[in-house]
C-alpha cells in the first residue's frame, strides 16, 4: 500500500492543530466568535473533532479500497484464462451453435450467410483477378514450369566488354 496515505492528510494536520491550540491555550470560558455568532471552544472542538473522526474515516476507507483493488490484481491473473477455459467445455458440451449458450452468457456462433448465386459468381472471379494480380498460381499450375537450357554467366570489364566467357 504504497500508494495510499497511510499518515494523516493536510487538512486532518490542519484541524488537529486547531483542535489541540483550543484544548491548551483557548480559555475555556472565552467564546470563539465565527461569522457574528458567539461559538463555546467545547463545541467548536467538538465540530472539529466530527471533522476529524470523518477525514480518519475517508482515509481508512481508501486504504482499504486500495488494499482490495491490489488483492483483486495479484489473484485475477489467471482468471481470464480459467474464463476462456469454462467457456470453450461449455461451448464442447452444447455445441457451438446450441441456443442453451445464452443461458451462460455466451453467443452462439453464427452461421456463415448463405450467397446467391451472383454473389457466388462475383466472389469467383474477385479470387480470380487478385490470382492474377498477385501471380499465385496452383500446385499443378507451377509442376508446368520448366526451366530449360543452363544459366551463364557475363563478367563485364570496367570498358563494358565482356572479359571472357565462363560456363
Amino acid at each position: 500500500m504504497a500508494n495510499v496515505q497511510e499518515q494523516p492528510t493536510a487538512l486532518e494536520k490542519r484541524v488537529g492543530r486547531l483542535v489541540a491550540g483550543f484544548e491548551k491555550a483557548w480559555p475555556a470560558t472565552a467564546n470563539v466568535v465565527l461569522a457574528g455568532q458567539a461559538v463555546a471552544p467545547a463545541q467548536l472542538i467538538s465540530q472539529l473533532e466530527s471533522i476529524l473522526t470523518l477525514l480518519s474515516q475517508v482515509r481508512d476507507a481508501q486504504a482499504a479500497a486500495h488494499e482490495a483493488v491490489v488483492n483483486r490484481q495479484n489473484q485475477s491473473q489467471g482468471w481470464h484464462a480459467l474464463l476462456d477455459e469454462v467457456v470453450q467445455a461449455v461451448k464442447a458440451q452444447l455445441g457451438p451453435r446450441s441456443p442453451q449458450l445464452a443461458q451462460f452468457g455466451i453467443a452462439p456462433k453464427k452461421s456463415g450467410a448463405t450467397l446467391t448465386p451472383e454473389q457466388k459468381l462475383v466472389a469467383a472471379a474477385k479470387r480470380q483477378a487478385t490470382r492474377a494480380a498477385r501471380g499465385t498460381k496452383g500446385k499443378r499450375q507451377r509442376s508446368l514450369i520448366v526451366v530449360g537450357g543452363r544459366p551463364t554467366v557475363q563478367i563485364l570489364g570496367p570498358d563494358g566488354k565482356p572479359l571472357g566467357g565462363v560456363k
